[in-house]
């Protein structure tokens, strides 16, 4: 009984280490990228004040804000910087040869099923969106920001490239990746939910992080039971497909066309998701049932992970603005 409560213990030690190194991990990612776009910034400033066109007047902040909020390059160097930090980071981790690991050969059919369910997450989104900015614009409050920038299309070059290409890899290779494949032998249904959990918390959004932490459980699963390329490849369909292209056809149509279309398109993938939901109910139930692990006391408990939720949270605060 004894050397039982040791292995139980020398387990939790061993996980909450895991958790540490892997949201501390994170968090450093997090705050490169934020420290990358700030560099950024300052670097517009010295090209506007070289240009001669007062780099403190209120048309150079425009041109500044514009610039970031259109061009993908700050990203795309973050993104960069910070993936080869991650690699040096948990490389004694021993990740790296676990990331291609592949499961169950991938068919038409189960693919067709993971991207209606996935894509059906949408809707989710944009009610619990719509709901969340009514109920803070009755506090005085709103999110309105955060909400277009989450919606809206690119309109540059290397902002498509980042946002449909560079940004879903380097979130796959995170989050489907290290943190999944490094909390795996703690059990899969732990290893699945505490990636989706960071995933969502990642992108410092109330409402983003809620749609995000949802399609996280789904890529979680296709990578954890086929092959983590098939969540690469659901992610760039969102981003590309129903993102960018799609984004940019429809801006063509006024507001309210727009609004019929993407409604028309997330009711098919909502209804088709939940006959495919109904359908395989018994092996739904059957796979959660069978994945019970324990361990969530320690993974929410563990410093690392209080930390990278607490400055998330915090980051997400920012986006609400008093009306």
């Amino acid at each position: 009984m004894n050397s039982e409560v040791a292995v139980n213990f020398n387990g939790e030690r061993s996980l909450k280490a895991n958790v540490n190194r892997l949201c501390i991990g994170v968090l450093i990612y997090s705050l490169l990228m934020i420290m990358v776009t700030i560099a950024g910034v300052i670097v517009r400033m010295v090209v506007i004040e070289v240009r001669g066109k007062g780099g403190f007047s209120d048309a150079a902040f425009n041109e500044i804000e514009s610039a970031m909020m259109t061009s993908g390059i700050e990203y795309i160097v973050a993104v960069s910087l910070g993936m080869l930090f991650l690699i040096l980071f948990f490389r004694k981790l021993g990740l790296i040869n676990k990331i291609g690991c592949s499961n169950k050969r991938m068919d038409v059919k189960n693919f067709v099923e993971i991207l209606f369910v996935f894509m059906s997450v949408q809707c989710v989104f944009s009610i619990s969106s719509m709901a969340g900015e009514n109920v803070l614009n009755k506090l005085g409050f709103s999110m309105l920001g955060d909400l277009e920038a989450a919606t809206g299309y690119s309109t540059t070059i290397s902002m498509f490239l980042y946002a449909s290409i560079i940004g879903p890899l380097s979130e796959e290779l995170i989050f489907r990746g290290f943190v999944l494949r490094g909390l795996e032998k703690y059990g899969e249904k732990l290893a699945i939910v505490v990636s989706a959990v960071l995933f969502g918390a990642f992108h410092g959004n109330f409402i983003q992080g809620l749609f995000a932490f949802v399609v996280g459980l789904v890529l979680a699963y296709a990578t954890m039971e086929y092959s983590m390329k098939w969540a690469m490849a659901l992610h760039i369909i969102n981003n590309c497909i129903f993102g960018d292209v799609l984004g940019y056809a429809f801006s063509h149509f006024s507001d309210s066309t727009q609004e019929i279309i993407w409604y028309i398109i997330q009711g098919i993938f909502l209804v088709g998701a939940s006959v495919i939901i109904i359908r395989n109910r018994i092996d739904i139930k059957a796979y959660i049932r069978g994945n019970r692990c324990k361990g969530y006391r320690q993974v929410f408990s563990s410093f690392g992970m209080i930390l990278f939720l607490s400055v998330m949270f915090m980051t997400a605060m920012l986006g609400i603005e008093r009306i």
